[in-house]
């Protein structure tokens, strides 16, 4: 595993913030949960991952709305 800080998340009162975790309980399938939260506590980390990684602007920089992903290898 590397050293270094996190990559910061923004506010959470960042409205963007808020679509983001919408999308990610629609990519899992957790929409219709009535505890969302809890329904994305049950998914599975790979699931989780692949919403993640279709999602733009908070896993790295972005330059003209490209989002680039930080490798774990690095």
């Amino acid at each position: 595993m590397s050293s270094g800080s996190a990559v910061p998340a923004g506010d959470i009162t960042d409205p963007d913030i808020q679509v983001t975790y919408d999308f990610v309980v629609d990519e899992v399938g957790c929409t219709g949960a009535e505890d969302t939260l809890e329904c994305l506590r049950t998914v599975s980390s790979d699931a989780l991952v692949a919403a993640a990684n279709k999602t733009a602007n908070i896993f790295g920089p972005a330059v003209n709305t490209t989002a680039y992903r930080m490798s774990s290898e690095l």
